[in-house]
């Protein structure tokens, strides 16, 4: 799943979802905001290769 850390065309060539909003990238997000997208992702990480 992608993560969106810098400004990048990811809405023009994405066909994936991203952890966070391309509007909202990472190094624009305040620290908590940014623990928020890494353990969100880390829970849909989980849910996928959990047997």
């Amino acid at each position: 799943m992608p993560i969106i850390l810098s400004p990048c065309l990811f809405t023009e060539i994405g066909v994936f979802q991203a952890a966070n909003d391309p509007n909202k990238i990472l190094e624009e997000c305040s620290y908590p905001e940014q623990e928020r997208i890494l353990t969100g992702l880390m829970k849909e990480i989980k849910t996928i290769i959990k047997p």
